[in-house]
């Protein structure tokens, strides 16, 4: 068994390197490079590698051989993109037992012990049913990646589970879903001193977007579990003295599994309240994810982290963001986000704590013999 002094060796080694890649949305050519990276680290441990491509978006599949086919019990997720950073949080480094640097939290360090967890199982005489899904478009939408390996080509476990990471150790087993709309309203133009000729899109946008509010409202709530709207941007108008004739605004909503069953249910509300007056384009939809806290893989998960950490607290944890793990969600994978700990994602000083990248791995491997056992 490896002692933590070997593994905060190889953890940070490896998510130094992994830092260094500048992995952004518009930097493509370094996805590729720490995707080839990554899958040679893996190959040089005897593990079946499989490389994706979609949309100029790149990913790959690491199982233990090429047997274990589309359908391991386990799958463990994790992407390699980062947001823009200045090129200096691109240099990791060591402070006060973290490390600091771009994706260091969201989500390399994770990536990091998933890595080092495939090459702990290689070595093991009877492998457990895992495999590690690794992709790299998940700060821009992930339907590249995630959605096109679940959905597309098939790969189906009995569980999922994504490492990204949190400002505690707590496993995500709600979701919040989320839906991107783009409301627009059309007037007529005329000068605006003859106000009685023209038609004010922007004030038909306004009316419109205070009834939207309405199917939305705040509550007293200590976990602030209920459904949101934000409107992000507004647009309309081209001059003071001018009456526009279209304005436009994008919205987004955050909803609860409590409020609705699904975008299609919010859609329908929103189009009923507005009438004919606005027209209601989709951007973004991403799924609900409510996952079984008696689901046995998520208990047997919940336990081990419990013992390995030290603590009777509860860490179940209802995400007001979203992740990856919706996709599997959405094909009635249980899933549930777990990563190690740190804070500042997509932020300056981004970190994650060494203790936990040692801990998390600790857990997973539990996790994963107790699976195989």
């Amino acid at each position: 068994m490896k002692n933590d002094k070997w593994l905060k060796s190889r953890l940070t080694s490896s998510l130094f390197r992994l830092i260094e890649f500048k992995t952004t949305k518009e930097r493509i050519k370094e996805l590729y490079s720490c995707l080839r990276f990554l899958k040679s680290e893996l190959e040089k441990n005897n593990l079946y590698v499989r490389s994706f491509e979609k949309n100029g978006k790149p990913s790959l599949i690491a199982l233990p051989d090429e047997q274990t086919g589309f359908h391991p019990e386990i799958f463990l997720h994790g992407h390699i993109d980062v947001v823009e950073g200045d090129e200096d949080q691109f240099e990791p480094r060591l402070k006060d037992g973290k490390i600091i640097g771009r994706g260091a939290l969201d989500m390399k360090g994770g990536v990091s012990i998933l890595i080092e967890l495939m090459k702990t199982i290689s070595e093991m005489e009877k492998k457990p049913s895992v495999g590690i899904m690794l992709t790299s478009d998940e700060e821009v939408g992930g339907t590249n990646g995630t959605r096109y390996l679940l959905k597309e080509k098939g790969f189906r476990p009995a569980f999922f589970l994504t490492a990204e990471g949190e400002t505690d150790n707590l496993l995500k087993i709600k979701q919040k879903g989320v839906l991107h709309l783009k409301v627009s309203t059309k007037g007529k133009k005329a000068h605006s001193s003859y106000q009685w000729i023209g038609k004010n899109a922007i004030v038909f946008l306004i009316a419109a977007l205070k009834k939207i509010e309405t199917l939305f409202p705040e509550r007293n709530s200590k976990d602030h579990w209920y459904s949101t709207v934000n409107i992000g941007t507004i647009r309309g108008g081209e001059a003071t003295n001018t009456i526009p004739d279209y304005a436009e605004a994008t919205l987004d909503i955050r909803y609860t599994e409590i409020d609705w069953k699904n975008s299609n249910q919010i859609l329908e509300a929103i189009k009923k309240i507005t009438k004919t007056t606005v027209k209601v384009e989709k951007l973004v939809d991403g799924n609900l994810m409510v996952t079984n806290k008696n689901n046995q893989h998520v208990k047997t998960l919940h336990k081990i982290a419990k013992d390995v950490l030290r603590t009777k607290k509860d860490l179940f944890f209802n995400n007001h963001g979203t992740n990856d793990a919706r996709f599997a969600a959405g094909l009635g994978i249980p899933a549930v986000g777990f990563g190690p700990v740190g804070d500042n994602y997509h932020a300056d000083e981004e970190y994650v704590k060494i203790q936990s990248l040692i801990d998390y791995y600790q857990i997973l491997r539990k996790f994963l013999l107790q699976i195989s056992s």
